[in-house]
């Protein structure tokens, strides 16, 4: 009967250690810089935050990073209340050859108005794919923001021939 006891007690311990176990690991990865730039550190003052107050965000690709501002949409807004929960993870493909589009995983507010793109857009199309730009269309979009970086090739030469998968990242604000 007593070993029966001790079987609980050693079943705890192993989980305690197994659970752990991953805590020693000091080597720093992307996805935990991209999660020191939105950590609040248990302070909500960025709860409600609009596209003028966050002013801008992180499109990370791989290890590399870009900075992109934020428009004065719903769109914007909605996307960065979403981002104060946390990162967004998308996969992006190429279309037409001058654009990266993937799914947000939700529909967003849209205020839609025929534009013409220019590389380093970012826009939102039927409600819930978001696209970047490193060329040039005209349709009816959302805009979101811009990417703070100049030319064609810069940006043709972050996101690469292909899929990616990008994350976005609100900028830390505290």
């Amino acid at each position: 009967m007593k070993k029966l006891s001790v079987f609980p007690a050693i079943l705890i311990i192993i989980a305690c250690i197994l659970m752990c176990s991953g805590c020693g690991n000091s080597e720093k990865t992307v996805k935990e810089d991209i999660s020191s730039q939105t950590e609040n550190n248990g302070n909500d003052s960025n709860a409600g935050l609009n596209a003028e107050e966050a002013g801008s965000m992180y499109i990370y690709c791989g290890s590399n990073r870009l900075e992109m501002e934020f428009a004065d949409t719903v769109t914007a807004d909605a996307l960065i209340r979403e981002l104060q929960k946390g990162d967004i993870t998308v996969d992006m493909r190429d279309y037409g050859g001058f654009e990266k589009v993937g799914s947000l995983g939700k529909t967003y507010p849209a205020d839609n108005s025929r534009i013409t793109t220019q590389a380093g857009d970012v826009v939102l199309y039927s409600g819930n794919q978001i696209v970047i730009f490193y060329g040039s269309n005209t349709w009816s979009y959302t805009r979101i923001g811009k990417i703070k970086v100049g030319s064609v090739q810069e940006i043709k030469e972050f996101f690469g021939d292909g899929n990616v998968t990008i994350t976005l990242s609100l900028i830390n604000l505290n």
